[in-house]
């Protein structure tokens, strides 16, 4: 329903797939890396396409986790790109749509 949801809206956005446990985050860490990859880069959700939702985390990116950046990771070429200035406006971002069940599509 969300990637229905989208479509309808005709938002640049991906899906959210799946929000990764805390043993699945530590498990993941280099998962779909590139050179291209910060290092500080930990994925907390991927979308249906195999990226990644994340931090960056470490020395100087001490912000509260949710008001830390959100960056996106492409899963072919591993680079990140910045998609929402804090959690809470990557969260708003989705919730501010109009819901489509997939039924309705």
């Amino acid at each position: 329903s969300l990637s229905n949801s989208l479509i309808e809206a005709d938002v640049d956005a991906s899906d959210i797939e799946a929000f990764f446990t805390p043993e699945e985050i530590t498990a993941g860490l280099n998962a779909h890396r590139t050179a291209a990859t910060p290092a500080a880069f930990v994925a907390f959700a991927s979308d249906s396409c195999g990226d990644r939702y994340g931090f960056l985390c470490g020395p100087g990116n001490g912000a509260r986790p949710a008001e830390g950046v959100v960056f996106q990771m492409d899963h072919e070429t591993g680079q990140v790109m910045e998609v929402a200035e804090t959690f809470l406006d990557w969260l708003l971002d989705y919730n501010q749509l109009a819901f489509v069940h997939f039924d309705e599509a």
